[in-house]
């Protein structure tokens, strides 16, 4: 699929609609057919379609535990609840260091990710960018172990796990206002897991703006994408009696950007980046 300039018709344009299948790997094409994104399917897991319904269930479980030590947040990209958990840095801090979780958040959240669905999500995300992007996983894994071997405190999300954190985005609704994740490494992928028991035709549909497509999203399916570049959001689950929740794998910008300067090469997060699709590799 040709991503392409979105005009006036975007919403009711057919052809720009894409469903995803069980197994099915699809690669987006940005207008010079560079890959800028990968729609991965599900992986070849036996009772997925079980597990990541449950996986969904299992986060309102956690969720009602934790409103019991602090009022859970709602994210400002959507009405919904979201934790973030792993390591991550930003322009404020010195170094990396992990998610301000007190311990028992931490524990829980924790619980929450040592599941099955999760580690098997953590996973998988981390083959399917070794596979497609294998300079960038690479990249990620090499500037995940700079730090946690400087800092052993830092929490690792799963040991075959490229991504240093994820965000949690609880159900029973959990969709996105159109944005960019701008503190995200933008030569970078980051991993997006649609949970839930919805039906994906009537319903959270993925918008990847900039390359002018709606994809549906089953619940229990995968997309890598850069999210730092591509516009993205979701429509809302227009369903009685269902819920949606997000699972999302990623690495922040400064980590790698901590890690160049240790090392001598005074580089910032984003060197050798076009303002465009343009830096993804052909196909």
């Amino acid at each position: 699929m040709v991503g392409r300039v979105c005009s006036t018709d975007f919403f009711t344009d057919a052809d720009k609609l894409i469903r995803v299948c069980r197994d099915d790997h699809r690669s987006i094409l940005d207008i010079h057919g560079h890959r800028a994104s990968i729609l991965v399917g599900s992986p070849p897991v036996q009772n997925w379609s079980d597990l990541a319904t449950q996986a969904c269930r299992d986060m309102t479980e956690i969720q009602e535990k934790l409103t019991k030590h602090r009022e859970t947040s709602i994210s400002r990209r959507g009405e919904y609840y979201s934790c973030g958990v792993g390591i991550t840095a930003n322009t404020r801090s010195s170094k990396p260091h992990n998610f301000a979780n007190s311990a028992i958040e931490t524990a829980l959240l924790r619980d929450l990710l040592d599941r099955k669905a999760f580690e098997i999500m953590g996973e998988y995300s981390s083959d399917t960018l070794r596979d497609f992007y294998p300079d960038t996983w690479l990249e990620y894994d090499d500037c995940l172990a700079s730090v946690i071997s400087e800092d052993p405190t830092l929490m690792r999300l799963y040991e075959r796990c490229c991504f240093a954190a994820c965000h949690i985005n609880f159900p029973p609704d959990a969709w996105t206002r159109f944005h960019l994740d701008t503190m995200n490494l933008r030569r970078g992928m980051c991993a997006v897991w649609a949970l839930g028991n919805y039906d994906s035709t009537r319903g959270g549909h993925l918008i990847l703006w900039d390359l002018g497509v709606i994809v549906e999203f089953p619940p229990g399916n995968m997309i890598l994408l850069p999210s730092a570049l591509v516009v993205h959001g979701n429509f809302a689950i227009i369903q009685d009696g269902v819920i949606r929740g997000a699972f999302v794998l990623y690495s922040a910008g400064c980590l790698f950007k901590y890690v160049y300067n240790r090392r001598g090469q005074d580089l910032d997060a984003s060197f050798g980046i076009a303002h465009n699709l343009a830096a993804f590799p052909v196909v």
